[in-house]
């Protein structure tokens, strides 16, 4: 039985800085894991800009220095000039992975600035790569996972400046562990329930703000 739904865009733009020798770090295959878990479990069809470039100079990773310890994190702010005109504004999402080689640590696996900080007023992820990495079953990539989970904070903040209440309501993306969900499953079962309770309503507002581009519908059988 085939079950005819339609696909709301959402537009993401994904610039890479650099590139990694170790598989983990295979972004071509990390990206299309990522796109394939929003997609087959939501209404979303993603639109993605993807650029690649080589890696940032010197100087445009932040030093956190008031961190403990002191680490390294890469602001939008912290890009020359240059870069930051390789930043796509035609999306409403910027994620950044960008290559990263220091003995000292990074801040954090991944990150986000909500609009009201973001570049061209966009919400802004930020997620380096290149240092050592488990593994994090069922995901094929953690570096994936990473880019669900702050997908996740990224479409919070979006529905929030389109009059919708926090996203999911009643609980933060991080209430998986408290909602009962396992970290052992990656948390997959946990952003699968987030994204089953959109709405078409915010669907609707969000494709409202896409890009122009035709609107198809999808089947799934």
């Amino acid at each position: 039985m085939n079950v005819e739904f339609m696909a709301y865009q959402m537009d993401v733009g994904i610039t890479i800085f650099g590139s990694s020798p170790y598989p983990e770090w295979d972004y071509d295959a990390i990206i299309l894991e990522y796109k394939q878990f929003i997609e087959n479990n939501s209404k979303f069809s993603l639109n993605l800009t993807i650029n690649k470039y080589p890696a940032l100079a010197n100087g445009e990773i932040g030093y956190w220095s008031g961190e403990n310890p002191p680490c390294y994190f890469m602001g939008w702010w912290d890009l020359f000039n240059n870069t930051q005109l390789k930043i796509p504004n035609n999306v409403q999402v910027n994620i950044v992975p960008y290559y990263y080689n220091s003995v000292v640590p990074i801040c954090w696996t991944a990150g986000t600035w909500g609009s009201d900080y973001g570049m061209y007023g966009k919400p802004w992820v930020s997620q380096p790569f290149g240092y050592g990495y488990t593994s994090f079953p069922p995901w094929n990539y953690h570096a994936a996972h990473d880019m669900v989970h702050e997908w996740f904070h990224a479409l919070d903040d979006i529905l929030i400046k389109l009059g919708f209440p926090e996203f999911p309501a009643g609980h933060d993306i991080h209430d998986c562990d408290s909602m009962g969900y396992i970290i052992e499953n990656g948390w997959a079962d946990c952003y699968k329930y987030y994204l089953s309770t959109i709405t078409d309503q915010m669907y609707q507002a969000i494709q409202s703000i896409a890009c122009p581009q035709l609107y198809t519908n999808m089947t799934i059988s």
